[in-house]
């Protein structure tokens, strides 16, 4: 979403700038969630006929899915207000800031348990992630990495994403429809 923002917003060319946007920034979410409706009730008519397609339409998923969507949905759309701020490629590296998040969370509400090894590799990656951010501040002529707004934006999205991708996890183990009657469900929660 980041890239396409980049490039629908012309700012990969500063002498596209002046022409002003190719799209309204939210159409891109309206759009993928429109798409992901219809690949999952296409696959879904696929798989199962028209009695496969009925079981997309079930309210009582759509409603365990609603909790993970509006986190979903809170979260793209601080990420989204962040492109103001930080080009699509800064966002996609702090965007890495999930997966110790998702461990975190996925401890805490799941019960997974990850090796001694691989919390390592998500201390690495999470102290990567924020060593790039404070060289990025300094680029901009601040000293330390301080909670600026920006970056607040940056780490609801990240907080939100990693709650509602935990939710999520949850809402498709439980329940006996479908792969893709659950996603359709998710994606209608949107």
């Amino acid at each position: 979403q980041a890239f396409i923002s980049d490039w629908a917003e012309r700012r990969t060319d500063p002498a596209d700038a002046k022409h002003g946007n190719r799209y309204v920034r939210q159409s891109l979410l309206v759009f993928e969630a429109a798409l992901a409706i219809g690949f999952g009730l296409g696959m879904q008519w696929a798989t199962s006929g028209l009695a496969g397609i009925r079981l997309c339409f079930n309210w009582s998923k759509f409603l365990e899915f609603l909790p993970n969507c509006m986190c979903f949905s809170v979260g793209i759309s601080l990420k989204m207000r962040a492109l103001r701020y930080y080009n699509a490629g800064t966002i996609k590296i702090f965007g890495q800031l999930r997966m110790p998040m998702l461990a975190i969370l996925s401890t805490l509400w799941l019960q997974h348990h990850y090796s001694f090894a691989k919390w390592q590799a998500i201390g690495i990656l999470t102290v990567s992630c924020f060593a790039y951010m404070h060289l990025k501040e300094q680029g901009r002529g601040h000293n330390q990495l301080r909670c600026s707004r920006e970056l607040c934006l940056l780490l609801g999205w990240v907080l939100l994403n990693s709650c509602g991708g935990v939710l999520a996890e949850r809402a498709y183990k439980t329940g006996d429809l479908p792969f893709f009657a659950k996603f359709v469900s998710e994606d209608f929660s949107y």
